[in-house]
């Protein structure tokens, strides 16, 4: 597999209200999820800048950051908002409060008094979308999807609440000057009177027909607008139907603007950040190259700070406009394509930034360590000894030494026969190469030596058909998922020798490919198709259709981790070819490509940057005042109450909780066991617990691979007494059975299976000095 992804769970929240010690959720409002928790998040892209006072919020995927910029060479990061649903489009900051267009998660207020610990206090479900927004003293003015303009009161930052509104051609961004609001989107700039916010009117509108705007900044008696492929236009808002005053072809598509003196500072997309002297545009404007995409720019003192999509903030000196230089820069993970999980590093393949490795080892905070900035588009990363090989689009394949992980350095570079290094795999001394390029272009499989790592030897070159997207080794084959090739299964007991076997939908457009069993699982279209491979003709045995693309695949225990683009992740048990069921899903803030499965999931989720989800689906059901049993089949939980164990009939709920949530276990040593109960009377709702001197019994199952090096004798069944975990009123039941721990006990808690582990100690000697 090139690539892991990741999952979240809505569930989080229960958990949390019933075990108040448990960590903070990092979801805010809960996330389309089913059975699938969010664990943790990393970066993001960058769309949009504003600054207050020596801090600058930014948007960075789906959360606000907040950054000490009082030394634009030495910018830091002082602190973040939780994860937000969606990506941040637009903000504005005014006073002790940062208000977060997030588009269709809608409008979040956040209290930034202590930049430190950004703090989400109200929400606004705007219609359809929060675009962008604009704030001045009790009012924010909210772009909305449904192409209104919302005026929101903040009187109340904790309940924001919309006093007026009204319809205006299209609703991208929004700025306010004195008593107006001036509104842009599609190709209209429209001029709306404000002065009584609960009835706001359009006063005039200005039509753009060359393209659709992206931003607006009122100075003056003039509206600058950044006008997308017509670059800087200008109107004259003196009265209140905007005039046409001029205009400004930039190379680019500008998206952003801000205007100083005697100068506009566009930011013109791939074009970088463009300087116009709008005194004499006859002058060619100054240029500085981003990066990337200049998306949004924000001018203090002599300083432009731009939002550079995938390359995060960018400070550069305008002191002299006609020689721009950049003196600081925020970097950031912007566009995560695909991901490979080496406990306790992931490594990134992150598009154009490259090689980026994050340590996982706190799946909630993950946290990076090191990174190198290829030149091509890195997408697909495979690591074997000291070396990461990185599929780097039209550079081939790039050689990295990450030995050091925090520093690591590029050795060497193989290039691709005619076009793009997609995925690669690397195994028992051979990387296995997916290659693309146009007609007439090679492009399959391309087999190298690494007999000396830092210097690959082609071996074999086996034509799949169309460009080659993936790669997946299992046993003596590679199967790969080519784009109108179909999929492609080859030989490679002799990697030198290798050969196509079978080809199954030649003309089929596949794009990856996992394997487990006899079964290969690849996407293409909406679909993910399992194939019976065991044999010499393969065979289709399994089609699930997707609610969106289907990106990227991994598999693990019968279990399908689909990446579905902007459907997010979904899981499909795949167990029953004949009857291919989800089970549950996340949506992703961003672009779910790729996942990686190990004891979290990992997503790599484009401008979404990288998630950590955990599966623990939900069970609950009704227990009568006669008793019964309950069983969560997931982690092989069974309870069993005996008759008048309540006073009422109840809803027994039992969730499973990720070993990142719980209260550390100390010398104790958990095995992924950590479950929450509680019951609450089905008549009424109120919470429920056991009559006294009634006890039930809770029988868990594990597997060896889950104990691992925990000794079997000291397994216990504890419960967390909101200071430490207990065995106090729990009672372990000694049985013949293997590989379970049954308990009786007389309340319900939060739970975890704990115990010593089997540790190897060196003698202790001692030199006399």
């Amino acid at each position: 597999m090139k690539s892991l992804r990741i999952f979240a769970c809505l569930w989080m929240v229960v958990v949390l209200c019933a075990s108040p010690h448990l960590a903070k959720a990092e979801v805010v409002p809960p996330a389309d999820a089913v059975d699938v928790q969010l664990v943790g998040q990393f970066g993001g892209a960058s769309y949009t800048v504003t600054v207050q006072g020596s801090y600058a919020y930014v948007g960075v995927g789906p959360r606000l950051v907040v950054l000490d910029i009082s030394d634009p060479l030495l910018i830091r990061k002082v602190g973040e908002t939780d994860v937000l649903p969606t990506i941040v489009g637009d903000v504005a900051v005014d006073g002790n409060y940062a208000y977060v267009a997030a588009g269709t998660g809608g409008l979040f207020v956040v209290d930034v008094t202590d930049p430190g610990t950004p703090t989400i206090v109200g929400y606004y479900a705007a219609p359809v979308s929060a675009n962008g927004v604009a704030a001045a003293g009790d009012y924010v003015y909210v772009a909305a999807g449904d192409n209104s303009l919302r005026v929101v009161s903040v009187v109340t930052p904790g309940a924001p609440s919309a006093v007026g509104f009204v319809p205006v051609t299209a609703a991208q961004r929004v700025a306010v000057a004195g008593n107006y609001a001036y509104v842009v989107g599609g190709m209209t700039l429209t001029a709306v009177d404000i002065t009584n916010p609960s009835s706001p009117a359009v006063a005039g509108t200005l039509l753009v027909l060359q393209s659709a705007l992206q931003d607006v900044v009122v100075v003056g008696d003039r509206a600058y607008l950044a006008a997308g492929g017509v670059g800087l236009y200008v109107a004259n808002i003196a009265n209140p139907v905007p005039v046409f005053a001029g205009s400004y072809d930039t190379p680019g598509t500008a998206y952003g603007v801000v205007v100083s003196g005697d100068y506009a500072y566009v930011a013109d997309g791939y074009s970088g950040l463009r300087i116009i002297n709008l005194v004499n545009p006859a002058i060619s404007p100054s240029v500085f190259d981003t990066g990337d995409l200049a998306y949004d720019v924000v001018l203090v003192n002599d300083t432009a700070f731009v939002a550079d999509r995938y390359r995060g903030l960018r400070a550069i000196n305008v002191l002299y406009p006609e020689t721009p230089v950049e003196v600081g820069y925020y970097d950031i993970v912007g566009n995560a394509r695909s991901l490979l999980l080496r406990p306790p590093y992931l490594y990134v393949a992150d598009g154009d930034g490259g090689l980026r490795i994050l340590n996982v080892s706190d799946p909630m905070h993950p946290r990076e360590v090191g990174g190198y900035d290829t030149p091509g588009n890195a997408a697909s990363v495979a690591v074997a000894g000291n070396y990461a090989y990185v599929a780097d689009g039209l550079d081939g394949l790039r050689i990295i030494d990450v030995s050091s992980p925090s520093a690591p350095v590029a050795v060497a570079t193989f290039p691709t026969y005619d076009g793009w290094a997609y995925a690669v795999v690397v195994r028992e001394g051979y990387a296995y190469i997916a290659e693309g390029g146009g007609v007439g272009q090679r492009r399959g499989l391309h087999v190298a030596s690494l007999a000396n790592p830092i210097a690959p030897v082609t071996r074999a070159f086996v034509d799949s058909g169309g460009n080659a997207f993936d790669i997946a080794l299992a046993g003596n084959r590679a199967y790969v998922a080519a784009e109108g090739g179909g999929l492609r299964v080859v030989d490679i007991t002799n990697p030198p020798s290798a050969t196509t076997v079978f080809t199954w939908s030649a003309g089929l457009n596949l794009y990856d490919v996992a394997v487990e069993g006899t079964r290969a699982y690849v996407t293409g279209g909406n679909r993910l198709y399992g194939v019976d491979v065991s044999g010499s003709s393969p065979a289709l045995v399994m089609t699930w259709t997707a609610p969106g693309s289907a990106e990227g695949v991994a598999v693990f225990n019968g279990t399908a981790y689909v990446a579905t683009g902007y459907s997010g992740l979904r899981l499909v048990n795949v167990g029953n070819p004949a009857s291919p069921t989800e089970i549950g899903h996340y949506n992703t803030p961003g672009e779910a490509l790729y996942t990686a499965v190990g004891q979290y999931i990992y997503v790599a989720d484009g401008h979404g940057g990288v998630v950590v989800l955990w599966y623990g689906p939900f069970a609950s059901g009704t227990v009568s005042t006669g008793g019964g049993e309950f069983i969560s089949e997931y982690d092989g939980t069974t309870y069993i109450f005996p008759a008048g164990a309540f006073t009422d009939t109840i809803v027994l709920r039992h969730a499973p909780v990720p070993p990142a949530f719980v209260p550390s276990p100390g010398d104790l040593s958990g095995i992924n066991h950590f479950f929450n109960t509680t019951a609450a009377y089905s008549s009424t709702g109120e919470p429920a617990q056991l009559v006294p001197g009634k006890v039930f019994t809770i029988s868990v199952a594990y597997t060896p691979a889950e104990r691992g090096l925990v000794d079997k004798a000291t397994l216990a069944l504890y419960r967390w007494d909101s200071a430490a975990w207990s065995t106090l009123g729990i009672t372990k039941v000694n049985t013949a059975q293997n590989d379970v721990v049954i308990s009786r006990l007389n309340h319900l808690s939060l739970f975890g299976v704990l115990g010593e582990s089997r540790r190897v100690y060196l003698p202790l000697v001692m030199r006399k000095f």
